[in-house]
């Protein structure tokens, strides 16, 4: 059907997404301070944060207005929701004293304006939100599925879905 392959295509998109976030964090995890990197490293690291952007600004989109039609506010609604708790909650990680260490080490990095953040947290968090996203993704393309497949067992050739009223008798 229509929404088979057009969630499939989508499905793989948000995939490539999700991964390109993922090698994002695992070259920062490897490379944390960022001294030793070189310009083919850094055009990998830009190439993969326009993919991973591009998925989530443009696929991620596409695929809520074709899974909510009808509810197409709530489900946007979630969206900017979900990306601004995390943009707060990585807003605050940074400016509070909860990532501060006392000295430079391997993964934690002097900042341009001289504090010293742990860096392996944020790496962390992005890493585990990309490896549970990926499957999060497909679960949902198999619900979305599951429910246009009863829908349509339920529809006529016209389209229009069939009701079936039970009766009770009377007592």
């Amino acid at each position: 059907s229509r929404h088979e392959s057009v969630h499939l295509g989508k499905g793989l998109a948000m995939s490539i997404g999700g991964l390109c976030y993922f090698s994002v964090a695992v070259q920062f995890l490897s490379y944390p301070a960022g001294s030793d990197w070189s310009l083919p490293g850094l055009v990998i690291i830009y190439t993969l944060l326009g993919i991973s952007r591009a998925t989530y600004e443009g696929t991620l989109r596409s695929v809520t207005a074709d899974m909510y039609p009808d509810d197409g506010e709530g489900a946007f609604g979630n969206i900017i929701l979900f990306g601004g708790s995390a943009s707060t909650l990585g807003y605050v990680l940074s400016v509070t004293d909860v990532l501060r260490c006392e000295q430079v080490s391997r993964y934690c990095v002097e900042y341009s304006d001289g504090s010293v953040h742990n860096v392996l947290v944020m790496e962390v968090l992005v890493i585990v939100m990309s490896v549970l996203a990926i499957p999060s993704f497909w679960r949902a393309i198999w619900m979305f599925r599951s429910s246009q497949s009863v829908s349509e067992e339920g529809s006529d050739d016209e389209g229009s879905v069939q009701m079936s009223v039970a009766t009770s008798p009377v007592v």
